[in-house]
């Protein structure tokens, strides 16, 4: 992954996540499963991959499951300090929570995106 910003709701007892994936090695993992370049970030296996590596990686650093982030999006914007990182490579949370506002809401609302 090249970039995560995790979302939090008052209503929800789970975080998600917007996901720029590596594309070198995002695009690697969809030449593998035969998955075009243009559907890879909406492919459920895919997806599920993603989330899958992202929980494991959370657990090896010690964090607990309710830190972890339960339902995904992937994105494929570059995010650069021209948009959404400032020069420290920090987020700019309050232009991608604007830029993503459908996809974060849909992933508190939607009951089927990454289910578990």
């Amino acid at each position: 992954m090249d970039n995560i910003c995790v979302f939090g709701n008052a209503l929800a007892n789970y975080l998600v996540a917007l996901v720029v994936p590596n594309p070198n090695r995002f695009g690697k993992l969809a030449k593998t499963y035969r998955v075009p370049r243009a559907d890879a970030t909406t492919d459920p296996r895919l997806v599920e991959l993603v989330l899958k590596s992202l929980r494991e990686t959370g657990l090896k650093n010690n964090l607990k499951k309710a830190e972890i982030p339960t339902k995904i999006r992937l994105v494929t914007d570059e995010w650069s300090p021209d948009n959404y990182l400032t020069a420290a490579m920090k987020l700019k949370r309050s232009l991608i929570k604007a830029r993503y506002e459908y996809e974060v809401q849909e992933l508190f609302t939607d009951p089927l995106a990454n289910a578990e």
